[in-house]
């Protein structure tokens, strides 16, 4: 059989080529404790796997009278105080990327 490459790959980010998990919960725990809302196995349910604005838009209820854009401001604030040190990639993942960038296939994230 012979198999025609493809005429390009696209790949999200988390998850797929680099575990964040843990470093994502990391991030939610201390935004929700600093707004006085403790961080739950269904806050977790919410917010993983998503984006911050994707997840707050369902959360809303929880910040009477806050602003979406100072609630993603203060995500983003809480993001810069938490290492990327432990995030690391995927199993197969570099290798992968390097072959498919090795045969000329074009690359994207999303």
């Amino acid at each position: 059989m012979v198999m025609t490459p493809p005429a390009g790959v696209v790949f999200d980010l988390d998850g797929t080529l680099v575990l964040t998990e843990s470093r994502n919960a990391v991030v939610w725990r201390r935004f929700f404790e600093a707004n006085g809302i403790g961080y739950d196995d269904d806050l977790a349910h919410h917010v993983t796997g998503r984006r911050a604005q994707d997840s707050l838009v369902e959360l809303t209820h929880l910040f009477p009278d806050r602003p979406m854009d100072e609630l993603l401001s203060q995500v983003a604030a809480v993001e810069l105080t938490v290492p990327l040190s432990d995030v690391q990639p995927v199993a197969g993942a570099v290798h992968l990327v390097y072959r498919l960038a090795d045969a000329g296939i074009p690359l994207a994230l999303v």
